[in-house]
């Protein structure tokens, strides 16, 4: 028997509805996120989903020079429900696999890959001459301000959310600070459950 789905009916027109919302559907983000890195790990393994595609593809492209007849070898191995980026990204895991800049950002990464082409524009990302800036390799784009004599003014987090709340009356920034600590707690209850 099905298990009977519950679904929470959240006022959206109130402040407070839209913040429990936005963290009930973060924290689901969050849940699915870590499971699809988890699986990738699994499929690009050996023996793993992506892995054992790369190489039946591969064998089949070897055995099938037409595109015609590889079409057909697709079709009689019941592979044409996959999608063909998914086995595009599976050849060009198998191909690359074992290569350097493969390791390198499986290694490099911090949180983990969720699909093919996250790792293969980290790769790119990795390859790409890096724009000389005067900051030690480190890009200010975006995080400061141009002074009145031409130099660059870094701001922290803490200034950009002071200068951000100073926009606000008494009121609304009381709402605000209700709604971080609402936000909190039910981040923190989720992380209990």
């Amino acid at each position: 028997m099905a298990k009977p789905t519950t679904t929470n009916v959240v006022d959206l027109t109130t402040a407070e509805g839209r913040l429990a919302e936005g963290t009930s559907l973060s924290t689901l983000w969050n849940t699915r996120q870590d499971k699809a890195r988890k699986q990738f790990s699994k499929d690009i393994s050996e023996g793993g989903f992506d892995r054992r595609l790369g190489q039946l593809i591969l064998v089949v492209r070897s055995l099938n020079s037409e595109a015609a007849d590889l079409k057909l070898a697709m079709k009689e191995l019941k592979l044409s429900s996959i999608d063909r980026r998914r086995i595009s990204e599976a050849v060009w895991l198998e191909e690359n696999y074992e290569s350097e800049a493969v390791k390198d950002a499986l290694k490099a990464s911090k949180k983990g890959f969720t699909t093919i082409g996250g790792l293969q524009n980290a790769i790119r990302q990795a390859e790409a001459p890096q724009a000389e800036t005067g900051t030690e390799g480190k890009s200010t784009e975006g995080a400061g301000e141009m002074s009145h004599d031409g130099t660059i003014v870094v701001k922290t987090v803490d200034d950009v959310v002071k200068e951000i709340i100073a926009n606000f009356n008494e009121d609304e920034r009381l709402l605000i600070a209700k709604a971080i600590a609402a936000s909190i707690t039910l981040v923190k209850k989720a992380k209990a459950a």
